[in-house]
């Protein structure tokens, strides 16, 4: 597998990255699992701009965790429409905007993410960024529902 991840697999990489990430069958490291999500990332593979995003936003490196929510919601990757949209409603690597953040999580919902409807239902129960309307907020949370 490491032989695969260094000949630039992505597959092995991003696999590899998981194990590191997680302490299966290696030892627990995240800085590798960090430089292996990289090289995943770097090729193109969504799965792995997720988890670096996502261990760059735990790290507070915002801007690039943005980055890479990007790429993937760009490729209409829910997760990193969810992502994306949680740092513009909350500001974090972005300049904060509930509009953009909306439309993120619009984008997610109307792709079927439950966590997109939930976030969208929010907005609209709150009053963030769109007008209050308790009727859109419980179809938006009825719609979660099996």
């Amino acid at each position: 597998m490491k032989l695969s991840a260094e000949n630039g697999n992505w597959i092995a990489q991003y696999r590899l990255g998981e194990w590191y990430k997680n302490g299966d069958w290696v030892e627990q490291d995240a800085e590798e699992a960090m430089r292996l999500f990289r090289m995943s990332a770097e090729n193109g593979h969504n799965p792995a701009q997720m988890e670096l995003g996502r261990m760059c936003k735990m790290e507070h490196d915002f801007v690039e965790a943005v980055r890479l929510f990007r790429l993937a919601a760009h490729d209409g990757e829910t997760e990193a429409q969810i992502q994306l949209g949680l740092c513009y409603r909350d500001g974090l690597g972005v300049e904060k905007s509930a509009n953009k953040a909306i439309k993120l999580f619009r984008e997610a919902a109307n792709e079927g993410s439950r966590y997109g409807k939930v976030l969208l239902g929010l907005c609209y129960r709150r009053g963030e960024g769109i007008e209050r309307s308790n009727d859109e907020a419980m179809r938006w949370f009825r719609e979660t529902l099996p």
